[in-house]
Parts: structure tokens; C-alpha cells; sequence
């Protein structure tokens, strides 16, 4: 049993005169339009760039564009023979490289620690064949 709130000390960071941060008329969605152009544009750049690619990975994986900007080919691996998105690095197998990769990431919340299967969408659209390319040209490890 708890003898006291353990939050009843927690504040709002925004201040009185702040816009108001959870509005959600400021935080909408992409309409179903905006999405249809934001394809069309980016489908006109070169497949072997990450702009071809943000719309693709985010619309399926749920992803905040922060958190795509700053994505490795390490984070990319199988697990349980399912290619993943790992954000979590989990040190499961010994690599080191994981600790080190955790510490890199700059989430907004531990909550965005987390491992995903990749869409058979994204799959099937060529997407690992980019992974590839990438890591021969950036990884010394793989390539």
C-alpha cells in the first residue's frame, strides 16, 4: 500500500502564457490528400535515398520522423526470423555495439525503446535491398 501520491510533486513543464502543446487541432494528422502528395513527391526521388523512403517506413512503422532521421543499418537486423526495426538494442547476443547504439538513440520516451517487425509492405517494396546498399557503403563491420 502506498502512503502518499508518488506523481503529486510532478509539474507542466508549459507555462502559463505556452501555446497550448496538447492541442490537438496543432497535432493532426496528415489528411488522406496531404499523404497522396507526400507519396507522390518523394516517389519521384531516387530509390537508393532516404527521401523515397521517410513516408514509406513512417506511414507503416509508426515512426516519428526524429526517430527515422537518426536510424543506423545496425538497427535493422532478424530476430525470431522476422526482419526487424530495433530501437531497443537489447544486448540478447553479447554484441557490444548494442550498449553503445542504445546510448545513441535520442528517443522522446523510454516507451519509444522498442523492437518491430518490419511491414511485409515495406518488404516487399524493395526496402531491404536499400538497407543493403547502405550497409556496404557505411558499416566496416558488414561490407
Amino acid at each position: 500500500m502506498l502512503t502518499s501520491n508518488p506523481v503529486s510533486a510532478v509539474k507542466s513543464v508549459q507555462g502559463e502564457n505556452d501555446e497550448d502543446v496538447l492541442n490537438v487541432v496543432v497535432r493532426l494528422p496528415f489528411s488522406m490528400k496531404m499523404q497522396a502528395e507526400i507519396m507522390r513527391r518523394t516517389g519521384q526521388k531516387p530509390r537508393n535515398s532516404a527521401d523515397f523512403w521517410w513516408p514509406r517506413i513512417n506511414l507503416r512503422q509508426g515512426l516519428r520522423l526524429q526517430e527515422f532521421t537518426q536510424l543506423s543499418v545496425f538497427d535493422f537486423r532478424m530476430l525470431h526470423g522476422r526482419m526487424c526495426l530495433d530501437l531497443l538494442h537489447f544486448d540478447f547476443d553479447g554484441d557490444p555495439r548494442h550498449r553503445s547504439r542504445r546510448k545513441e538513440l535520442k528517443l522522446k520516451s523510454n516507451a519509444a525503446l522498442r523492437i518491430m517487425p518490419l511491414a511485409q509492405e515495406v518488404l516487399d517494396s524493395g526496402f531491404l535491398d536499400f538497407i543493403e546498399r547502405r550497409r556496404r557503403l557505411f558499416c566496416r563491420c558488414c561490407g
